[in-house]
């Protein structure tokens, strides 16, 4: 049976016209005949009818929705099936999806962005305290009405958290491979933390204008997902406070046991940035550890991060002569400053006195006096002149005395 014309469905619902499509099930408006108001009817595709394992998933959404009653939540009012046609009835919400609006990179205001963000984690404290996890938190999951309100949709893969089924054993794709946690990437169990990795996907998106894993196909997102870190929102948009920088990283941590274990915990820190006050985003701890570490402190922080953890013992036994060859280095520069520092101080000195030979001019004529003194290499100093009558003896004009002697 196809869904190509106005038909009924359960002998009460009257389908309408397509709303949207996913990869299991098609949205259709309708009407409910019997209380006279419009609902949404999701019917599972026709090719995935006479599998069983999509049909209880299909029936498994409406069992998971239904337990929960939250005002950010999609009511689900029936379920049921006809003439092979799975169909489930739900709250028509008149507005558009997240996805709508951060189609072609769009952005939304911090401040938005994080109203938001707060009522999918109302949505998922709903969710999580009746035990179930979404799994496929994303933009096409969360709608928005004519008022701004947000309500969450699409519990197509949410299971029970007693369950023990795992992503590998759906040999489906489940969740959007933007939003997909490490867990789910590498087929492993998740649990309500996985939901708020995608939440930080969602928020990270909503303030940058992409996802913080963009690639080209869903096995390379997905393995970035899981062995890349990524870029805080801040270097992307820089009107993304430190605050809100910390609660979306920590958000994406890939070690669980570094994120908020709760979504009571990341609404809360939310509020925190949108009221101005220091958020308890704590350090990230190592990826891989299998167990949850309390970083105790005595005052809350804005963020913190560990500093990094030193090379293995072995690469730095293999690297003992770096300390040795800085040694060495220091000692040869000091070597060259201590000579070009003596080689100056001895240029400064003046240089020691040398002894000459000065000829005895001593009862010579004035005139050759002087011109054996210049002979020498001796310049004449002062003459004093003699009274004549102190040397009765000497010719005028004889040397009588000379100094140096």
């Amino acid at each position: 049976m196809t869904i190509d014309q106005p038909v009924m469905l359960g002998g009460r619902y009257r389908v309408e016209n397509e709303l949207g499509r996913g990869g299991m099930a098609k949205v259709y408006r309708g009407q409910d005949t019997v209380l006279g108001r419009t609902v949404a009817i999701k019917i599972l595709a026709p090719q995935y009818a006479e599998d069983q394992g999509f049909v209880q998933r299909f029936r498994r959404e409406a069992q998971a929705a239904a337990r929960i009653s939250n005002q950010t939540i999609v009511s689900v009012f029936d379920t049921g099936s006809d003439d092979g046609v799975h169909f489930i009835v739900m709250e028509y919400v008149e507005g558009r999806t997240l996805a709508d609006y951060l189609t072609g990179g769009g952005r939304i205001m911090p401040d938005r962005a994080i109203d938001i963000a707060i009522d999918v984690a109302r949505a998922l404290e709903a969710a999580h305290a009746q035990g179930v996890i979404h799994r496929d938190i994303k933009p096409g999951n969360i709608m928005l009405d004519g008022q701004g309100d947000v309500k969450v949709t699409d519990f197509g893969i949410a299971r029970v958290t007693a369950t023990a089924e795992t992503v590998a054993q759906t040999a489906a794709v489940l969740g959007t491979a933007s939003y997909l946690s490490p867990e789910q990437a590498q087929g492993q169990p998740v649990d309500v933390r996985s939901d708020i990795y995608s939440l930080g996907c969602v928020l990270f998106e909503m303030v940058t204008g992409r996802p913080p894993f963009p690639g080209d196909s869903p096995v390379t997102v997905a393995s970035k997902h899981v062995l890349e870190q990524p870029t805080p929102p801040s270097q992307i948009n820089q009107d993304v406070s430190p605050d809100l920088d910390a609660v979306i990283l920590r958000a994406l941590a890939k070690n669980p046991a570094n994120r908020y274990q709760s979504a009571t915990e990341m609404r809360e820190d939310l509020e925190r940035v949108k009221r101005g006050q220091p958020v308890e985003a704590t350090p990230l701890l190592p990826a891989g550890l299998g167990t949850t570490q309390v970083i105790h402190r005595d005052q809350p922080a804005r963020t913190a991060v560990l500093p990094p953890t030193g090379p293995p013992e072995e690469e730095k036994r293999s690297r003992w002569w770096i300390p040795v060859l800085v040694t060495l280095l220091i000692l040869g520069l000091l070597g060259v400053v201590l000579f070009f520092l003596a080689q100056n101080l001895l240029e400064d000195e003046e240089p020691p006195a040398q002894t000459v030979s000065v000829p005895n001019v001593v009862g010579d004529p004035r005139r050759v006096a002087e011109q054996e003194i210049r002979e020498a290499g001796l310049e004449v100093g002062d003459i004093v002149p003699a009274p004549a009558e102190d040397h009765p003896d000497e010719e005028p004009g004889t040397v009588i005395e000379q100094n140096p002697a």
